[in-house]
């Protein structure tokens, strides 16, 4: 009967046993997941607090607005609250896993100044808190590390006039205002490039330096010299515990400067959980005008006092030639369990150089992922000092390779980008355009593996020769990227000789670059060069050139090269050169016989 007893005893300390585990195990299955966006404009709301009021369990949505919240207890109701907006709540429901988007609407209400007596304010001693942490928080303390960054630049055209996408010319075109978003900014906006780039950073402190090796890259849309001056300027990472970092060439003060608590006033807003961390929000305003400052606000992590995720944008009073509007979002992790990383990073900047002009929308996402941080050894030898180095036959367009590699989705409006420019692509008639853009442009018209050109420099005219006819080619990248070929062949109607001109280009490695090269011309050319004298093979200078007599003579050159770039940033050439120079006007010169 005792075993019996004892049997049944130990079988149902085992079955209460697996029934709360079971319990447990069920409780902890509850997630709620969704996205945070503006009600009005439809876009995301990065860092907008996520809780349940009954329970001590928040989340923070992320850069895109996405949150994810895992508990083991849940509430009847959840809530988002974000300054600026109106606080929000939804039912829960009893199911394990629910998908639950809130639209916050935009509230009037102005933040008040909070001043607590006596006593200092709770958010200064924060602030020092963070000062005190901030050399073992960046990560460019650190011995070494190393991760994948994955960047996406975007550009969009904003205020775009009635009478801009109503020209004639445009009618062909048309259907690229059909990518006109009209939903997603105060401001309609057509999405007019963008790019992608997957590359491998290493950081070393023995020896000091960084490098970035570009592994892919992809690009699509609108190009000019205007947005690649754009493009450029957003291609910076903010250093954000750098007392003054720098973005769009000026120097800001960093809301964590040093020196801080001189420029902004700083309020303790809110705390709560995130990715199992408990973190103080900060929010920030400028004290003055009189400097290049940030309004916004920031979790800061407990006990390291590391920046957990920030969100600022330049102060109303900050003139930044023609930029409108700009904002910097970040994200920062613990990983490995050792340091804290920036795991995303966006730059949001609209410019516009005059109010009756069209302006440009530019947005830059980086993110980060695979840290390796503290090697032993690093695994790349810094041989070559380049900060950046891009692998050959690194452009690729292949749309299996960046589903596969791109560290999120594309946005609606960045697929379309691809969609609209393979659109114009099939257009018989923007190809026509484009090809002649490209010609007066570059001056060569491509044809197959070959470009001929200059298309300027065809006919000219000057005292020694007459009306000049010249044909000239090079061989193209489609040809081959290591063997560049070129040559020439002209006659003058006066002096009635032909001359003549051919060079070639051997690059047998890229990285370092070495070159062999070698020319040879027998031709006319200018013995000493006058503002005058500019263009001298060039259809319209030759109608609008003065009539000063020009210095020209006759030259036979022959020259080969060799060209090294060497690991310490500088390049060698030697080169070898035998010429021989005559008056133009010289009788009997054509006898000479070279070599």
């Amino acid at each position: 009967m005792k075993r019996v007893l004892k049997f049944a005893f130990a079988y149902s300390a085992i079955i209460i046993m697996l029934l709360v585990l079971f319990a447990a195990e069920a409780k902890a299955q509850f997630i709620i997941k969704g996205k945070i966006t503006d009600a009005i404009s439809e876009e995301p709301i990065p860092f907008a607090n996520i809780y349940m009021k009954s329970l001590n369990v928040g989340t923070t949505s992320d850069i895109d607005g996405n949150y994810k919240l895992v508990t083991s207890y849940l509430s009847d109701t959840i809530y988002v609250s974000y300054i600026g907006y109106l606080p929000f709540g939804k039912k829960l429901t009893e199911q394990k896993e629910q998908t639950i988007n809130f639209k916050l609407e935009r509230s009037d209400i102005n933040l008040q100044e909070i001043v607590i007596l006596p006593g200092e304010n709770p958010a200064h001693i924060i602030l020092r808190k963070i000062i005190e942490n901030k050399e073992q928080n960046r990560r460019n303390s650190l011995k070494n590390y190393q991760y994948e960054a994955y960047s996406k630049v975007e550009l969009d055209l904003f205020d775009l006039k009635e009478k801009f996408t109503e020209r004639k010319a445009f009618e062909p075109f048309k259907f690229i205002f059909d990518f006109v978003d009209s939903t997603s900014e105060d401001k309609p906006y057509l999405p007019v490039f963008i790019s992608e780039s997957l590359s491998d950073v290493y950081f070393s402190q023995e020896p000091k330096v960084r490098k970035e090796m570009v592994k892919a890259t992809k690009m699509s849309g609108v190009k000019n010299e205007s947005f690649s001056q754009f493009l450029n300027s957003m291609q910076q990472e903010i250093d954000l515990y750098n007392n003054w970092p720098v973005l769009l060439g000026r120097s800001f003060v960093s809301p964590i400067s040093d020196n801080g608590l001189l420029y902004y006033k700083y309020y303790l807003m809110d705390s709560t959980e995130i990715d199992g961390h408990w973190c103080y929000k900060l929010n920030f305003v400028p004290k003055g005008k009189g400097s290049l400052t940030f309004t916004g606000e920031m979790w800061i992590a407990d006990s390291s006092y590391a920046v957990k995720s920030i969100s600022m944008e330049a102060a109303s009073h900050v003139n930044l030639n023609f930029v409108e509007k700009l904002s910097v979002q970040q994200q920062f992790a613990y990983v490995n369990n050792e340091t804290w990383m920036l795991t995303k990073d966006k730059i949001t900047a609209r410019f516009k150089p005059m109010e009756k002009m069209s302006g440009v929308i530019g947005r830059k996402t980086v993110s980060f992922k695979d840290f390796k941080v503290n090697m032993p050894d690093m695994p790349l030898k810094f041989s070559n000092k380049a900060d950046i180095e891009i692998s050959e036959n690194n452009f690729i367009t292949a749309d299996t390779f960046w589903q596969q590699y791109r560290h999120e989705e594309l946005s609606k409006n960045e697929a379309a980008i691809y969609d609209m420019v393979d659109s114009l692509n099939n257009n018989k008639r923007f190809n026509n355009y484009i090809d002649i853009f490209k010609t007066i442009v570059t001056g060569y018209k491509i044809v197959g593996p070959v470009e001929l050109g200059p298309i300027l420099s065809t006919i000219s005219s000057n005292q020694i020769e007459g009306w000049r006819f010249r044909a000239g080619m090079r061989t193209s990248n489609a040809l081959s990227k290591k063997v560049l070929l070129g040559g020439h062949v002209a006659y003058g109607l006066k002096d009635k000789q032909i001359k003549y001109g051919v060079n070639g280009l051997w690059l047998p490695q890229k990285n370092p670059r070495m070159a062999l090269g070698f020319d040879y011309l027998n031709d006319l050319d200018l013995a000493a060069v006058s503002p005058a004298d500019i263009g001298q093979e060039n259809l319209f200078t030759g109608f609008l050139r003065l009539n000063i007599p020009q210095k020209l003579i006759y030259l036979h050159q022959g020259s080969v090269f060799y060209e090294k770039e060497l690991p310490i940033g500088f390049s060698t050439r030697v080169t070898m050169r035998h010429r021989h120079l005559s008056p133009a006007n010289r009788p009997g010169y054509w006898d000479f016989k070279y070599f």
